[in-house]
């Protein structure tokens, strides 16, 4: 361009020369125009200033810095991705495939119950391992379901209400359950049912095999017989009620102690009934009926009080010598008692058709059919507790999950990080390199701080714990490639590429 317009001068200044009247000029020296403009030209670049030896070297060594950094920095990346891929058992859908998995597990459990035999001797208890089974097998279709990473369920049917002393109201007292707790109380309440089939059907296997019959025969005996006993007194009170108007109240304590002697008999012999697993609950309610009674006699009898004032050294059962006689001092305690007989009567009633029950006598075809549910049912169990087994494996591991582990590898990446934090602060910053250095260094502390709250924090099957750290990533690389940019700018000035 320089030279360009000096030929353009050249030009003008040769126009302007021509005279007025026509003559025409001298003949220009080429030779000496062209040394001008060459000398002209050679003034028209300015020189560039010179770059000190030792920024050109703190430019070579950031730059390789930066090389060696970014190796380092991304092969910290590739073993961070490397790790993550290959939690597979601790991811969400890990979860969810294996809630799926133990759901269909359990539907064979359910299916089996649904087959146990379902002869009259045993149909009852077949309907309430069925129960069981469906119990269960709805919560874990539920837990599969509605379960989610925080391990809530998302079902409405969660919110449940706690009780308050101050009487707030339910958006007050209700509080979240966890999936996993509604699946384990449902599991409970299975496990209650069939331990009552469990009891029950030992007790029939009891009373129809080896010892049983023996013994229930040694307690079918000894009811029968206090039994006996308590209507014998039952007869006798009704005689001395219907003889009372004819007694003299000294004759009615005499009748009524007569009376209470008589029926402790009866209450000793309630408590030595055999008590079996199967015949306790008989027992022990013919017992608490019978000192119920026991009680309710002794009170009526204490009623009656002598009057007047007596020498106790002169005190007879029926009186004593000065002719004192007893008082009632509350005569509705006859009536008080006799509600006492009609609930007695009631529980004893009970009481006997439970002996019907115990009582009943199974044939030998019979025999065999429980025989043979009970080996029925004794494989679903071994299958039920094996499911069981396996499920609570699962639980206890957090579905094969190494936390541990998992935390223990953040742990030496943060390190990693920290050894790249103090390399990438090591590098070359004096005042033209300052900036890029301090971008770096921001960038790699950041990506560092956000690892370390990634360890801290970390808990398996929750898939977002991971977004802040892979924000921070983001981030950092844009950060990493203006530090590139401005090295490869800086180079270039320093006419270092």
């Amino acid at each position: 361009m320089a030279l360009a317009g000096l030929l353009l001068v050249a030009l003008g200044c040769q126009t302007a020369s021509e005279t007025p009247g026509g003559e025409a000029p001298a003949a220009p020296d080429s030779q000496a125009t062209i040394s001008a403009l060459a000398q002209r030209s050679s003034f028209s670049t300015p020189t560039p200033t010179a770059v000190p030896q030792s920024a050109r070297d703190a430019a070579q060594e950031f730059a390789k810095g930066v090389q060696a950094t970014g190796r380092t920095w991304d092969q910290l990346h590739l073993s961070y991705d490397t790790w993550q891929a290959g939690l597979v058992a601790c991811n969400p859908e890990s979860v969810r495939a294996s809630l799926g998995q133990f759901a269909g597990r359990f539907a064979a459990v359910s299916q089996s119950a649904r087959e146990l035999s379902r002869a009259s001797a045993t149909r009852e208890f077949a309907d309430r391992i069925v129960n069981a089974a469906e119990i269960e097998a709805q919560a874990l279709r539920l837990l599969r379901d509605n379960w989610q990473p925080d391990g809530m369920a998302s079902a409405p049917e969660v919110l449940q209400e706690e009780d308050t002393d101050d009487g707030a109201g339910a958006s007050e007292g209700s509080h979240r359950v966890s999936a996993f707790a509604q699946a384990y109380t449902a599991r409970s309440n299975a496990a209650d049912i069939i331990q009552e089939v469990s009891d029950d059907l030992a007790d029939l296997t009891e009373r129809t095999t080896g010892a049983g019959p023996a013994m229930m025969e040694d307690f079918v005996l000894a009811f029968q017989a206090a039994n006996l006993r308590w209507d014998i007194f039952h007869q006798d009170y009704d005689t001395f009620r219907a003889d009372e108007v004819d007694l003299t109240s000294n004759q009615v304590v005499a009748r009524l102690s007569e009376l209470v002697s008589q029926f402790s008999q009866v209450a000793v012999a309630t408590r030595e009934l055999p008590k079996s697993a199967s015949t306790r609950a008989v027992a022990q309610l013919m017992a608490d009926t019978a000192d119920a009674e026991d009680l309710a006699l002794r009170e009526l009898r204490a009623t009656f009080q002598k009057g007047g004032s007596v020498d106790d050294s002169s005190d007879t059962e029926n009186g004593d010598s000065n002719g004192e006689e007893f008082i009632a001092m509350e005569s509705s305690l006859f009536e008080s008692f006799e509600f006492q007989l009609v609930a007695s009567n009631t529980s004893r009633r009970q009481a006997l058709e439970a002996m019907a029950d115990l009582n009943l006598s199974l044939s030998e075809a019979q025999l065999g059919i429980v025989s043979g549910f009970n080996e029925e049912y004794q494989a679903l169990l071994s299958d039920w507790n094996e499911f069981h087994q396996n499920y609570d494996n699962w639980r206890l591991t957090e579905g094969g999950c190494d936390r541990e582990n998992a935390i223990k590898t953040l742990a030496e990446l943060g390190n990693q990080f920290n050894q790249l934090s103090a390399d990438v602060g090591n590098l070359p910053s004096n005042t033209v390199l300052r900036p890029l250095a301090e971008l770096l260094v921001e960038a790699v502390r950041r990506e560092s701080s956000a690892l370390t709250d990634l360890r801290d924090a970390w808990r398996p099957f929750d898939g977002k714990i991971y977004q802040p750290l892979r924000q921070e990533r983001v981030a950092a690389d844009k950060l990493r490639r203006q530090v590139a940019a401005g090295v490869q700018d800086l180079l270039g000035q320093y006419g270092l590429n």
